[in-house]
């Protein structure tokens, strides 16, 4: 009877032991995904407003 319910509370902690691991591995890609995400647009945004002010500074020019 005893064995049976240490059994039980082990392959229980092996369970929430994998699920953590799961989330944990899931929340970094998702970390990883938001940071390459706002590291990216902000960078298209710096193209696009580099390329908006040499245009503006051209046209000013002629």
């Amino acid at each position: 009877m005893s064995t049976d319910k240490v059994i039980g509370t082990k392959s229980k902690m092996e369970d929430l032991e994998r699920d953590a691991i799961q989330k944990h591995e899931f929340t970094k890609f998702q970390t990883k995904n938001t940071v390459f995400l706002s590291s990216s647009s902000s960078f298209l945004f710096f193209i696009i407003f580099n390329l908006t002010f040499i245009n503006l500074h051209q046209t000013q020019k002629t």
